[in-house]
């Protein structure tokens, strides 16, 4: 049976495939943060137990700061040349801002002396900065808040 040949008319869009990688990228910044949270968790649990060495608390900072990464990766490649392109939903919005949370205290656990209020202020600022240039960051604890506020009048 002859094999289909493939049209030049099938070329996919810069933008189709900026969103397809966009997607993937998010995607595994989502995975890599659900593992992230998960570690943070049973490390907070674990120091019920014992003490815990600097590692572990750095291996949670990494993991975190990786998916941090991940996630601004994915905003940004959905938002360039973007023609209104969004995510249904702030399920992603509301993980990103926990792996903020995690990222702050596992680094004060990690670091030490004036290493650990040196990573905290680059990382709040980054943090900032990110916000400053993806606005649906900001966007969707806002309208939580708002809505939490409306509630409970």
């Amino acid at each position: 049976m002859p094999e289909p040949i493939e049209s030049e008319d099938k070329v996919e869009r810069p933008s189709v495939v900026r969103l397809r990688w966009a997607g993937r990228i998010l995607f595994w910044a989502g995975n890599i943060g659900l593992c992230a949270l998960l570690y943070f968790v049973s490390l907070l649990i674990a120091v019920h137990f014992g003490k815990l060495s600097r590692a572990s608390w750095m291996i949670c900072f990494v993991s975190s700061l990786l998916a941090l990464g991940g996630h601004l990766a994915g905003w940004f490649l959905l938002i360039y040349r973007s023609k209104g392109y969004g995510i249904s939903g702030f399920l992603i919005v509301w993980q990103y801002w926990l792996l903020a949370l995690v990222s702050g205290v596992s680094a004060s656990f990690a670091f030490s002396g004036y290493q650990r209020y040196l990573v905290i202020f680059v990382l709040v600022s980054g943090i900032w900065l990110s916000s400053q240039f993806v606005p649906m960051l900001l966007v969707g604890p806002v309208i939580a808040i708002r809505r939490l506020l409306k509630s409970s009048r």
